[in-house]
């Protein structure tokens, strides 16, 4: 199954396909994979994930999370999204 949305392949497996194998990710409840369709979307993504082990990435992502969390308190306090 391929999503437009997100670009992904998933794949499902049945159960009895998955309890036939030897590794135990299925002892979890993992049944599917998600790919990415592209080897250059594979390396954007892997490149992502190094990143943010970098200290830029946590000084911007504390900026972000603290707008976050004064949105979300907004929301929930002052009703926001229903303020004119």
């Amino acid at each position: 199954m391929h999503s437009a949305r997100s670009g992904l392949i998933q794949i499902k497996f049945d159960k009895s396909a998955c309890l036939a194998c030897p590794l135990a990710v299925h002892q979890r409840g993992l049944r599917s994979l998600a790919l990415l369709p592209t080897r250059e979307l594979h390396e954007i993504q892997q490149h992502n994930r190094l990143e943010q082990h970098t200290e830029d990435w946590h000084c911007w992502y504390a900026i972000r999370a603290g707008i976050e969390a004064t949105l979300s308190r907004n929301v929930r306090a002052c009703g926001l999204r229903r303020t004119r």
